[in-house]
């Protein structure tokens, strides 16, 4: 933690204020479905030093233990994974864990670089899109009916089509960039 202080540059500490954001965003989300309220020691306090640590410590097992912690909390709490309430919970954890990826591939005085942002939010989106996809199958295979389902649809869609142009553009620079040198 010293070391991040010392020398983390500006790029690092904004990669860890989002991943700490996301981790408490959903231990808010957490909090308010579970009803306990925000001083309750299992689904608000664990969690929100769960992702404080997560944001200092992303190489070692912290976000590891943060995300199982986080899943099986929600499972406990929540009546019904296939409510709404799923999906922002998932893209918190999701921003957690894409977060601690990237941090960890860097050192902390390294800034991050504009592809690497490019790259983890193309694949992050990938995988919300498919979150979406299979939420959405989820929720039809059971008979749930979803209130603004060809909506939701369209946005997956879209955020896929957009995740995929993101990563094409991203190989023909690297494959320019590589044939260059």
């Amino acid at each position: 933690m010293r070391q991040l202080i010392r020398h983390g540059s500006a790029a690092q500490l904004l990669l860890r204020g989002l991943i700490a954001l996301s981790g408490l965003s959903f231990t808010a989300l957490l909090a308010l479905v579970s009803e306990r309220g925000i001083t309750d020691f299992w689904t608000a306090l664990v969690p929100a030093a769960g992702s404080l640590a997560a944001a200092l410590w992303p190489r070692d097992l912290v976000p590891l233990s943060m995300l199982a912690y986080a899943v099986i909390a929600w499972v406990s709490v929540n009546d019904d994974a296939r409510s709404f309430w799923t999906l922002p919970a998932a893209a918190f954890l999701l921003i957690l864990h894409t977060g601690c990826a990237a941090a960890a591939v860097l050192p902390v005085a390294a800034p991050v670089p504009t592809q690497l942002w490019i790259r983890w939010a193309g694949r992050a989106a990938a995988v919300f899109a498919v979150t979406v996809v299979a939420w959405m199958l989820a929720r039809v295979v059971s008979g749930v009916l979803i209130p603004g389902a060809a909506f939701i649809l369209l946005a997956a869609a879209l955020l896929a089509a957009a995740a995929a142009l993101a990563h094409t553009r991203w190989v023909r620079i690297r494959v320019v960039q590589v044939s260059a040198s």
